[in-house]
């Protein structure tokens, strides 16, 4: 899947390539425009009663959907000459809604993405990247971390409480992140943690669930093949050392640095989204389910690592 759609992007040119960014660009972000109209009714709050799901079918599609969107929105007010108001005011849109789908993980994933890829972006020689990139970003990011100062100290406690609202969810009291986290994944973790110690170089099978007896498979009726079994991990790094052991752990994380370098040279947006999607695996499992949110998030990862066929200009025969 990966290397189609890879092969796809990179045999586009630059005009078909950007035009097909764009699209996508327009598509997510006028999803989230759209999806205001249900902010207010009941139709946009059908699967838990609490939780925002848009004009998807589910809050935790929809918030990882803004977290993408949102992600690249940040991207263009920070890199871009001339200053996107159009994309200033589609971020506070997307975190509106990202605060109403209940969805920590897209909030904390586009926190945590736009923090590191600045980084990057500032600590990496200007010949790796484009420099005038680097000069504008660092403006954006004097700017911008200046501006925010003023209505944090305005808004705080509402702020604040807001916040609070939205990492703790329907948990408990604890108010430590870490302990959030582990009340929601704590016990998928244990039983992956489990099979890594019984299988540790060889892991139990890729796309086998951690309690194989649990999985429901679902064959085609003509060749009583099976072509689909659901599972549930929610922690892509230790499912992925659960399901291929040690050797195939090693060779993820070196093709997912790969991802990264590349994503690095292409520019902050292709950097920032892309951190963003593996962010979000640190609480979902969509980066090898390619139905559904998972083939957005395949879709974007390609494209954040392809680059358009160059353009070479003939020069005048006389």
């Amino acid at each position: 899947m990966f290397a189609a759609l890879i092969a796809t992007w990179e045999s586009l040119n630059f005009k078909e390539f950007k035009q097909t960014e764009n699209e996508i660009f327009v598509g997510l972000c006028s999803m989230a425009v759209i999806s205001l109209v249900f902010l207010k009714s009941g139709s946009g709050y059908k699967v838990n009663g609490t939780g925002f799901q848009g004009v998807l079918n589910h809050p935790q599609s929809f918030g990882v959907m803004l977290s993408i969107t949102s992600a690249w929105l940040v991207a263009r007010v920070l890199t871009r000459k001339k200053f996107p108001w159009f994309s200033l005011i589609t971020i506070f849109i997307c975190l509106l809604l990202t605060l109403r789908t209940e969805c920590r993980t897209a909030g904390l994933a586009l926190l945590m993405a736009t923090i590191c890829a600045s980084i990057i972006k500032l600590i990496i020689p200007k010949s790796f990247t484009y420099a005038s990139e680097h000069n504008i970003l660092t403006r954006r990011l004097a700017i911008l971390s200046v501006s925010c100062i003023i209505p944090l100290l305005i808004l705080g406690t509402v702020f604040s409480e807001s916040l609070r609202d939205y990492l703790l969810k329907r948990s408990n009291d604890s108010t430590n992140i870490v302990n959030i986290y582990m009340e929601a994944r704590g016990g998928l973790i244990d039983t992956m943690l489990f099979n890594v110690k019984q299988h540790p170089y060889t892991g139990i099978g890729f796309g086998i669930a951690s309690d194989p007896a649990s999985m429901v498979v679902y064959y085609d009726p003509y060749f009583h093949l099976p072509v689909s079994a659901a599972i549930e991990k929610g922690v892509l790094p230790v499912a992925v050392l659960e399901e291929t052991g040690i050797i195939g752990f090693i060779i993820f994380l070196v093709i997912i640095s790969g991802f990264i370098i590349s994503a690095t040279y292409n520019g902050l947006p292709q950097l920032l989204v892309l951190l963003t999607v593996l962010f979000t695996n640190l609480a979902e499992y969509t980066f090898f389910s390619p139905g559904g949110t998972g083939m957005l998030l395949i879709l974007v990862i390609a494209w954040s690592i392809s680059r358009p066929i160059p353009q070479f200009h003939r020069q005048p025969v006389r």
